[in-house]
């Protein structure tokens, strides 16, 4: 399954509708612009959290800082998971997670809820609802990784028994989303001082060089992710698009049947648009002074 094609086309088509919703050119500043203008604010603040994440994480690894890039890695994909528990926030409610969140009844908002949460709350929600399929793993991922995890497990967890580290290994195989999300959460959570504290793992820096592998599972875990959210968000837009221009047609017809002028209907549209637009873009402003 080619992930970055999909998304890619994913994006052109959301792209393409922008333009044709509001009369505009396709790939240019100003659609991305209308897009960012109508987007729920903190979707839009946690997406370019993501995406500073990421430019980090390559900077890291072009650095040769495994380690810092592998933190970043983490938080970019936390901050892709938060984002699709509020895509999906009737999915989430109903995972086992969520409600050990909610037992004790205190009133509360899902975003407020969902804002308590951590990497690991966060891969418990992914686990449960399959966010990354088996069949969306890129094959040439799950044999070495499962490979790499053996010589790994002695470095990150030397109080595994062997049979343990080979249930693990497994896992990749089985379960390589899930197994990804948990590799890269270890290695992420060694910056814990607490865990040294706790352990009898004495600190050689020439094994944090593994983080190097959590690069590249961190920009596989970001793909699977993008990959779902169009495939999901995508069917969705369309098919809300298809009943507007429906309805616009409708519209369309009513006006020249009332013996107007069409050029002066998309008139009358586009200024509509254009007024509603720069009233979103003045409240979105206001609610970030």
């Amino acid at each position: 399954m080619d992930k970055n094609s999909t998304i890619r086309d994913s994006a052109a088509a959301v792209d393409r509708m922008t333009a044709e919703l509001l009369h505009l050119q396709t790939g240019t500043d100003e659609t991305r612009d209308v897009m960012r203008a109508i987007m729920d604010p903190k979707h839009l603040l946690v997406y370019d959290l993501a995406l500073q994440c990421e430019e980090e994480m390559l900077k890291c690894s072009a650095a040769s800082a495994y380690f810092a890039g592998c933190l970043m890695g983490a938080a970019m994909n936390e901050a892709l998971l938060s984002l699709l528990c509020m895509f999906y926030e009737d999915d989430v409610k109903n995972t086992s997670q969520y409600a050990r969140s909610t037992k004790k009844g205190k009133p509360s908002t899902f975003r407020k809820i969902v804002g308590t949460w951590g990497l690991d709350q966060f891969i418990n929600v992914a686990e449960q609802l399959s966010w990354i399929p088996n069949n969306v793993v890129a094959p040439e991922f799950v044999l070495p990784l499962s490979d790499a995890y053996r010589e790994l497990a002695a470095i990150s967890h030397p109080e595994l028994l062997p049979h343990e580290i080979e249930r693990r290994t497994v896992a990749f195989r089985t379960s390589p989303g899930s197994a990804m999300l948990r590799m890269l959460q270890d290695l992420r959570n060694t910056i814990h001082s607490g865990k040294w504290i706790r352990g009898e793992r004495a600190l050689n820096v020439a094994h944090l060089d593994w983080c190097r592998i959590a690069i590249f599972v961190s920009a596989e875990i970001r793909s699977c992710l993008l990959h779902l959210m169009v495939q999901r968000n995508i069917p969705v837009l369309e098919a809300a698009k298809a009943r507007f221009d429906e309805a616009m047609e409708k519209l369309r017809s009513d006006w020249v049947a009332a013996g107007r002028e069409p050029a002066d209907f998309e008139r009358m549209v586009r200024e509509k648009f254009n007024e509603a637009l720069e009233d979103k873009i003045r409240h979105g402003a206001d609610r970030h002074e």
